[in-house]
């Protein structure tokens, strides 16, 4: 477990490869498709950061800490929805990587937002970017729900011990060029990014942990297939809140879009 502290605290990032068992995974999979089924379980660009590119990528929020409703009615049903997914996702996904943040000495975290992502074919590059200011100590985990070749365009991700500089030179209060140095094609011919850069194939049961410095891109997906991954958002800020407002009608059905491919 030492071994994942340094390479973290290198990095900025860690791909590990099982860290959930068969179990937890076969699980987990039932549990996404009975929110797949669910009516309000809705598809959104809005939850996606919009400082880059997010063409043909989608999300459906599945737990918030905070939020606020447009129909006072709405509550009980939502309250409801979100804490059923908390309680079934705790214990075989949660938990684990709370427990694991303390090998990497990672303290007094809160989960902020839990939610599915679907890449489609056809969803280009974003540019390399960090999701959010390096003072919010956010702390972001993708799950692959599947197994990801690289051709699905699992997301890039660059050693913060080679891009460094980056923070300097792109952190200012332009909250529309603070996190984004542009595309990787552009600017490859750095050398610091090309031997930083890390792409890997992902598969079921891995997870990918990285931080608010670490710059990284969702690449082309290239394949005929969604791409899908459960996206978890912890904070060790604990005078951070990320409230949202929802209206159960806005958004289409996870099964509209699945349907088209």
């Amino acid at each position: 477990m030492n071994n994942y502290y340094s390479k973290f605290n290198e990095d900025q990032f860690l791909h590990i490869n099982n860290f959930f068992c068969k179990y937890n995974c076969n699980n987990l999979i039932k549990i996404i498709n009975l929110i797949e089924k669910n009516k309000l379980s809705k598809i959104t660009h809005k939850l996606h950061n919009n400082t880059v590119i997010n063409e043909k990528r989608y999300q459906v929020l599945i737990f918030i800490q905070n939020y606020v409703v447009n129909d006072i009615n709405n509550k009980n049903i939502i309250d409801n929805y979100f804490d059923n997914i908390y309680k079934l996702l705790y214990p075989i996904i949660i938990n684990p990587i709370i427990n694991f943040f303390y090998y990497l000495k990672i303290y007094n975290v809160k989960l902020l937002r839990i939610s599915i992502t679907y890449t489609t074919p056809g969803s280009p590059d974003q540019e390399i970017h960090h999701d959010s200011n390096i003072t919010d100590k956010y702390i972001y985990v993708t799950i692959p729900l599947h197994y990801t070749p690289i051709e699905m365009g699992p997301t890039v991700l660059f050693s913060h011990k080679y891009t460094k500089k980056y923070h300097k030179k792109f952190l200012t209060n332009d909250f529309k060029k603070y996190n984004n140095i542009g595309f990787y094609k552009d600017i490859k011919n750095d050398d610091n990014l090309i031997k930083s850069k890390i792409q890997n194939e992902h598969f079921l049961g891995d997870i990918i942990i990285w931080n608010d410095k670490t710059f990284h891109y969702g690449s082309e997906n290239k394949s005929n297939s969604i791409r899908k991954y459960l996206f978890l958002i912890f904070t060790t800020n604990q005078f951070i809140d990320w409230t949202v407002r929802l209206n159960i009608n806005n958004g289409i059905n996870i099964l509209s879009l699945i349907k088209n491919y």
